[in-house]
């Protein structure tokens, strides 16, 4: 080899040598974003993108006709900082009537933040499914908060503050709500010489009406007859000729008209009135425990009431 050609293989060498050197020796370069400081000639500094964070929590909450159950929460971050939330939830119906799912709203320290759900119809006795979806910006003046801490800082609400509320945090601390209680015990008939009322179906459960933050529904199932004999012009009854005396207390309550179904009703020798809207609901101030009377007083002259005890 001549030395003019030695010395210029040397050179090319040389400088494939410092091009393999400057393209890095491999690695996963698609995870991270590497960027020059300006005005620091060489300075590489390197940042990773936030992940989507996800986890599944156990919180049952019951509102209205439904137990609520919330299970996978999935939040994904989003360009200027946000995260788009998905919650995974099942609306069970206990009524037999088919129900719109109640919706929650989405409470961050005391600020109520908008969500949709693609929750249907559920049938009566049966669920659904469905998704909530909202995007929670950051908070003003704030830094841009990982996901999983945006999502600890959520909680799920039915009912508003200041009343009786369903809480589910998303944090998955105690979930804040009421189970309707089977009320067994008020059961029975009430006998009197001009109707015959069988009592069922008693249930005791949360006021979710506003205003009435502590308060409490008792409600029951009622069916109606004609007494004997039954007068051939047969008999009427109404909503107001129920009452509720509570243990200790010698003024009755009146049936709540808001909470009842049951108006008034016409019964005739050899007829019977036994609708499932027969429900005769009283609004009481605290959680009832103890032995109760549910009082039924004909509108008869001179009225033969009759009654019914029970305990809760």
């Amino acid at each position: 080899m001549r030395v003019g050609a030695r010395k210029l293989f040397v050179v090319v060498a040389a400088l494939g040598l410092f091009g393999l050197a400057a393209c890095g020796g491999g690695g996963n370069d698609d995870a991270k974003v590497k960027s020059t400081t300006p005005g620091t000639a060489g300075k590489v500094t390197t940042t990773t993108a936030p992940k989507a964070f996800q986890k599944t929590i156990d919180g049952k909450v019951w509102w209205q006709t439904f137990e609520i159950s919330v299970g996978q929460i999935k939040a994904e971050p989003q360009a200027g900082g946000g995260v788009n939330l998905t919650i995974d939830v099942n609306w069970k119906n206990l009524s037999d009537q088919p129900q719109s799912p109640p919706q929650p709203a989405l409470d961050r320290d005391g600020e109520v933040l908008s969500l949709s759900s693609s929750a249907g119809q559920a049938a009566g006795q049966a669920g659904v499914d469905g998704e909530l979806t909202g995007y929670i910006a950051p908070k003003q003046g704030s830094a841009p908060q990982k996901p999983a801490d945006v999502v600890d800082s959520l909680k799920l609400t039915w009912g508003e503050a200041g009343d009786n509320q369903s809480i589910v945090p998303l944090d998955g601390s105690d979930v804040t709500t009421f189970e309707p209680k089977e009320v067994s015990g008020l059961t029975g008939k009430i006998t009197t010489p001009t109707v015959v009322v069988a009592v069922d179906k008693g249930e005791l459960h949360w006021s979710y009406a506003s205003g009435q933050k502590g308060k409490f529904v008792l409600s029951s199932h009622i069916s109606i007859t004609c007494g004997n004999p039954c007068p051939p012009s047969g008999t009427s009854m109404s909503l107001t000729d129920f009452t509720l005396t509570a243990p200790g207390e010698s003024t009755p309550v009146s049936p709540s008209d808001d909470d009842s179904d049951f108006c008034c009703e016409a019964v005739y020798p050899g007829t019977s009135s036994d609708d499932p809207s027969n429900t005769v609901a009283f609004l009481l101030d605290k959680e009832p425990s103890g032995s109760y009377t549910l009082t039924y007083k004909p509108q008869t002259t001179p009225p033969v009431p009759g009654s019914l005890k029970f305990d809760i």
